[in-house]
């Protein structure tokens, strides 16, 4: 009888995913990928995917990361999530009061909590680009980049402007905030702001960001020797960074990735790894470690001292489950421990004592 059940559930779900339904296709992707089916799991799974990295590349929103440490333990400390009082918070309050003497880092810090809706508020564009500006107005790097991002994108309060853009994310790299380059490199490869052909500066652009640990000019250089754009086309480096974008937490990586192993070009065919990579990729969402890797991953290379220490104990707490990348595909334990520990070191650095425990530890 179960078996005929699930046999009945396998056909609904077939016919209603050839219907376009989304709940259908993961369905039917997830029961090819438990069966060992991973050609048809792949298939589908990229399907959803492509989905989801459009709905990505088009989305205006913010990501959202909790300002809470997790560490062994910190089951205990759930209580802590509730015990943010957004603007009635004491240590919100003597922030604000550093911001309000002229205090450029506490401005920053201040924008970030109300571009990112962090610790109990809401995300608040409006109140992020007055503080991002004020602080910008002092030489604050971070926050030149950040408005630069803002007007590149055309966030609610905030009219497109990649002239402006261009302006900000300039006086950012010119302070050596390399993830500027990365930014300043994709709009002058797309023509945003800039009227002539640019390939030579984007590449220069790209190759700084990466030169200094930049996962989005890793990510843009990858796509360039993938494409042969303004480079000779090679798909083997291409993966490399790919691989190199990846395992710095930048979502797109994941899914060029998948695409490599999936069909071949650049690396091995791989039909199990793409279909999870896939699968990452499609099914983002609560409880989800490989996308809270991703996370703050991506807000640890912004220098966000909480997410570098939550992702090293992601990475060192769930091992293979955190997607972290390598050198040629999943991370090897080794790759792992090494990631965790550069991360636990930048963090402790930081003052996370935490993080300084880890490393005694290690």
């Amino acid at each position: 009888m179960r078996e005929r059940n699930e046999a009945k559930a396998l056909m609904y779900h077939h016919f209603a995913a050839q219907g376009g339904s989304f709940q259908s296709k993961m369905a039917l992707a997830y029961t090819y990928y438990r069966q060992g089916m991973y050609e048809k799991a792949a298939k589908l799974y990229a399907e959803i995917a492509k989905t989801g990295v459009k709905s990505f590349l088009t989305s205006k929103d913010s990501p959202v990361v909790e300002p809470i440490m997790i560490h062994d333990g910190a089951a205990e400390d759930k209580e802590v999530l509730m015990n943010f009082l957004g603007e009635e918070d004491e240590s919100f309050k003597m922030l604000m009061k550093e911001a309000e003497e002229g205090n450029a880092g506490a401005m920053y810090r201040i924008g970030m909590i109300h571009l990112f809706g962090l610790r109990g508020l809401r995300v608040d564009h409006a109140k992020a680009l007055s503080w991002l500006s004020k602080a910008a107005d002092k030489g604050e790097p971070e926050s030149m980049y950040l408005l630069g991002e803002m007007y590149a994108s055309g966030v609610v309060c905030v009219e497109r402007n990649y002239t402006k853009a261009l302006e900000l994310l300039t006086l950012a790299s010119q302070q050596h905030l390399y993830a500027a380059y990365d930014r300043m490199g994709y709009l002058y490869l797309n023509g945003y702001g800039v009227d002539k052909d640019y390939t030579k500066v984007t590449i220069e652009y790209f190759e700084k960001a990466a030169e200094n640990g930049g996962a989005g000019g890793h990510y843009n250089l990858g796509l360039m020797y993938l494409k042969g754009t303004g480079v000779k086309r090679n798909a083997q480096l291409a993966c490399k960074y790919f691989l190199t974008a990846a395992n710095s937490g930048y979502d797109l990586a994941y899914y060029q990735l998948a695409k490599r192993f999936h069909t071949g070009v650049g690396l091995k065919k791989n039909l199990p790894v793409a279909a999870e990579l896939y699968k990452l990729i499609a099914d983002y969402g609560p409880g989800d470690v490989g996308k809270a890797f991703l996370l703050y991953s991506r807000m640890a290379e912004l220098g966000y001292e909480v997410a570098q220490s939550n992702a090293a104990w992601i990475l060192d707490k769930y091992g293979e489950r955190s997607m972290c990348m390598g050198e040629s595909g999943l991370c090897t334990d080794a790759e792992r421990h090494q990631r965790a520990h550069s991360l636990w070191q930048q963090a402790s650095k930081q003052g996370n004592e935490y993080a300084a425990s880890r490393i005694g530890d290690a």
